[in-house]
């Protein structure tokens, strides 16, 4: 077997075989390998002796596992041996046999979606309940073909972009457990996305937007959530959870923990939107738009609502994350540049900029807000207003 000095570099630019599989040791560290097939999988693996026999432990796939991950793991097993005087190959049968797609969830929740993402309770909306008749198979035992044909039902009952999100969702907790040494592979690896996905391009024209605030006239408190969302272009979340406490002085502060990109941002509140903020005062201490159900938290919109303003309009389209783009369109034929438009919006891209510009534009943003407002108020009238 060829052996070579691992880098990351050499490892990434392995070639593929032809057919079949080549294995590579590391000169550095003896048993420690990495098998390439030609498929394009490369698996991390170390070959020890143990009461006179020798065995193989399977420590993951790259560049799930990272070389210097590999490493460790490599170190903890050739501990174990010296130290523990303990099989690891039987230890990790032992734990595979008890791991369920259930346990594997909730260590992916627990120590992964909880401490990394925000949107960690859709994540576990979607594990639950589309993955349900898995939860008590064993993890490892899941294969390819039968993710494969649950997407597709998914697909056939719900809905292909859920189909895609579900695919999305279990490929990242199974790459979880392959990176953490649960398992040694991920069955929803490579797998294809249900349906083809084509990035929106929507906005409502002036004669739509007429109707939508017509129709959000009609639909209570969640209405008021879809004109405030129109109003300044904000995320529909954002709105719906928005407390009194992060606005003062007609500015709206969002906290970096409640904005997408991670980043305080800062909404001027004037004309219209300032409207439509003091016609929400006095209804609930805490929440702007409370509950109509007499709950103490915010509102939700939920897909009926949704389908109430498509009903009422007969805009069989409408999506509320469309009117961010209505905003930002509008923001661009007044004038305003592409720049401003993402500032208003809060839609910054990722890079150097990110990092290193903090000037919050606010006096850029209350500039191209009052512009737009101008321009809905014309639209919507007064009396569409009252």
């Amino acid at each position: 077997m060829p052996q070579i000095q691992f880098t990351d570099m050499k490892v990434k630019n392995l070639k593929l075989p032809t057919s079949g599989q080549d294995t590579y040791f590391d000169k550095k560290s003896p048993g420690f390998g990495v098998r390439v097939s030609y498929g394009g999988t490369k698996s991390w693996f170390l070959k020890y002796v143990y009461n006179g026999k020798q065995r193989r432990i399977n420590l993951g796939q790259y560049p799930a596992i990272s070389l210097a991950d590999a490493r460790k793991r490599v170190l903890e097993i050739r501990h174990q041996l010296a130290v523990d005087k303990t099989d690891p190959s039987v230890q990790k049968k032992q734990d595979n046999d008890v791991l369920t797609l259930k346990k594997l969830i909730g260590f992916y929740i627990e120590m992964h979606a909880k401490v990394k993402k925000k949107s960690w309770q859709e994540d576990q909306r979607i594990l639950n309940k589309y993955f349900i008749l898995f939860h008590e198979r064993k993890a490892s035992e899941i294969s390819k073909p039968e993710i494969r044909d649950l997407l597709q039902d998914i697909k056939k009952n719900h809905a292909g972009i859920m189909a895609n999100r579900c695919l999305a969702c279990i490929r990242k907790v199974y790459n979880f457990g392959v990176k953490n040494g649960y398992l040694d592979n991920n069955p929803a690896h490579l797998l294809d996305r249900p349906e083809v996905e084509v990035s929106r391009d929507r906005f409502f024209s002036d004669q739509e937007i007429r109707k939508l605030w017509k129709a959000f006239d009609q639909c209570g408190v969640q209405g008021e959530v879809f004109k405030m969302c129109l109003a300044t272009g904000q995320r529909l979340k954002e709105v719906t959870n928005m407390p009194w406490e992060e606005i003062q002085d007609d500015i709206w502060t969002i906290p970096k923990s409640r904005t997408k990109n991670g980043l305080t941002h800062a909404v001027p509140l004037i004309g219209l939107a300032k409207k439509l903020l003091n016609k929400a005062k006095g209804k609930h201490d805490i929440w702007v738009y409370p509950s109509p159900l007499g709950l103490d938290q915010p509102v939700t919109i939920g897909t009926r609502n949704r389908k109430s303003v498509r009903v009422k309009t007969n805009i069989s389209d409408f999506n509320p994350h469309d009117m961010r783009r209505t905003v930002e369109t509008n923001l661009t034929k007044l004038g305003f540049s592409r720049f401003i438009a993402d500032r208003l919006v809060n839609h910054i891209d990722g890079g150097v900029g990110k990092v290193y510009d903090r000037y919050d534009y606010l006096k850029e943003k209350k500039e191209a807000m009052t512009a737009w407002l101008e321009h809905l108020s014309k639209q919507i009238g007064p009396r569409l207003f009252d």
